[in-house]
């Protein structure tokens, strides 16, 4: 937690501008709020982003990655954005200073501000919420209905990366997120669900030898 506390408001990291850092981050990199600096904005740009940024032992990891975001194409993966500032081609990942962390690779994605499914699992109710400051969040159950529209987004996206000989390895509760959609009349009792992390997946094709990280022992297949 140092290490986000440490990261202030309105540090620069290439083309964009910390806003600040999420308290739920994986073992390989650390995630952040960013906006785009005004002098590479350009029309259509989102306003807000996530940064992603590897930790110095998983620089590969990182790019291995972006590498994958590139390959897919669907509404239940997290969207993958090109770094702004080129306009030959889209440059996905690049290199900066970011103290305490180091020199290291980053790339941008869309900003999910929808929640997560694991803070659906354990958000308090407005009761339980005046007993809980200091107490583990208790688990509490989706219905059917959101189970299963949940459970059907997810399996449509790994069905897709499967086709792209991808394996993620990595499903769990942390690593699906949900995208608000715009338009009301697309709003209904079940979110859209996002796969939001690829950091240990593997390409079937190719063997993999630099470090990879550990699943979830929890969510282990």
């Amino acid at each position: 937690m140092t290490e986000l506390t440490d990261v202030k408001p309105g540090t620069i990291v290439g083309p964009y501008s910390i806003c600040r850092g999420f308290r739920s981050q994986g073992g390989q990199a650390r995630v952040f709020e960013a906006e785009i600096r005004e002098k590479y904005r350009e029309p259509g740009m989102p306003r807000r982003i996530a940064l992603k940024f590897a930790k110095e032992e998983y620089q590969d990891a990182l790019l291995i990655e972006a590498e994958f975001l590139q390959r897919f194409d669907h509404a239940n993966i997290v969207k993958l954005l090109p770094l702004p500032g080129f306009r030959s081609r889209d440059v996905y990942t690049s290199r900066a200073d970011l103290p305490p962390l180091g020199s290291g690779w980053y790339y941008a994605m869309e900003f999910l501000d929808g929640g997560g499914l694991e803070y659906y699992l354990t958000r308090t109710t407005r009761i339980t919420g005046m007993f809980s400051n200091n107490a583990p969040h208790q688990q509490r159950p989706l219905s059917v209905l959101v189970a299963v529209g949940i459970a059907r987004q997810i399996a449509s996206a790994l069905t897709h990366i499967h086709q792209k000989q991808v394996v993620n390895l990595d499903v769990k509760p942390a690593n699906i997120l949900f995208r608000i959609r715009k338009l009301k009349a697309f709003r209904g009792s079940v979110p859209q669900a996002v796969l939001g992390d690829f950091g240990i997946s593997r390409d079937l094709r190719y063997p993999r030898a630099s470090l990879s990280g550990m699943a979830t022992r929890e969510y282990v297949s």
